[in-house]
């Protein structure tokens, strides 16, 4: 991940630098950038008290859903693997003698 960052980041570099603007139009350009950047990240933090509430609710739903889907009619079981013969035992076990 590091490698991919340092990347990116010098293709930014290399990107700016041949940028057809002139360097006061891009820096005040990557200025602006940076502050919206800034201030959605901070529009969408949220306290611990809120951020609790709605995890609460996604989980109970979830449950509830689980929950819903598993007294549905049409849930598949998969059958008992108790009395399970293999079609091809041979490559199941291939040495009889071991064999149960």
């Amino acid at each position: 991940m590091g490698k991919f960052l340092r990347t990116v980041l010098i293709g930014v570099g290399i990107g700016l630098l041949i940028a057809p603007k002139r360097g006061e139009e891009t820096r005040q350009a990557v200025t602006d950038r940076f502050q919206r950047l800034l201030a959605s990240f901070s529009s969408n933090t949220q306290s611990p008290a809120s951020v609790s509430s709605p995890e609460s609710e996604t989980a109970s739903g979830l449950r509830n859903l689980a929950e819903r889907a598993e007294k549905h009619p049409h849930v598949y079981t998969p059958p008992s693997t108790a009395n399970y013969t293999p079609a091809y035992p041979e490559y199941v076990n291939p040495n009889p003698e071991t064999s149960q």
